[in-house]
């Protein structure tokens, strides 16, 4: 999976111009089937860490600079949307890993179990907040039991842990929680523990 080619845009007048990269980095990972959101996010961030700016749209740019700065601020603006690039499409490897975790657990519990596998289950935790469950089944004692598939990414542990915490405080004794993770995957030992926690 090849990286995307730079190109940088320069704008203004006579004395201080823009450079921008068009907006190359948010248009590859959007082309990709990437959110536009999470696109901004990044790109925001990332050009923030490079001394640029970014708009909503996911446009890199500078300030207003003399022509003299001009070199040294195209390679920045390139170098600011390579590298926001490869942080987007590592990404959206981690989107495909974790549905692609779900399919199997997804598979594994219908074959497993006897009972319909329900998908995206909302249960009250005990902070009256509706979390969503990445399954559920209505098990034979009228428990319930709910399980969140999870891939080593921030995001994905942390949603599971608050909303399996939650839930658990709720005290529901018709509930029965499980947090399932690849164990083919590289975890951290801190992320493992954390796990636990939920």
């Amino acid at each position: 999976e090849g990286g995307m080619a730079v190109q940088a845009y320069v704008e203004g007048g006579t004395d201080t111009f823009v450079v921008s990269d068009g907006g190359t980095a948010a248009m590859s990972f959007v082309g990709m089937g990437g959110p536009a959101l999470v696109a901004a996010k990044h790109i925001k961030a990332a050009a923030k860490s490079f001394g640029l700016k970014a708009s909503d749209a996911g446009w890199i740019y500078s300030e207003q600079i003399p022509a003299s700065h001009l070199p040294s601020l195209i390679a920045t603006v390139a170098e600011c949307s390579l590298w926001v690039d490869e942080v987007l499409r590592r990404v959206l490897r981690r989107q495909a890993e974790a549905r692609d975790f779900k399919e199997e657990v997804n598979s594994e519990l219908r074959y497993d179990q006897p009972k319909p596998v329900s998908r995206r289950k909302h249960l009250i935790g005990a902070s009256n907040k509706q979390h969503t469950f990445d399954f559920a089944i209505e098990l034979s004692d009228d428990r319930t039991l709910v399980v969140d598939a999870v891939v080593p990414d921030a995001n994905s542990i942390n949603s599971a842990v608050v909303s399996h915490l939650d839930l658990r405080q709720a005290s529901n004794p018709k509930i029965v929680q499980r947090i399932v993770y690849d164990d083919r995957a590289k975890w951290t030992g801190s992320d493992l523990a954390l796990l636990a926690v939920g």
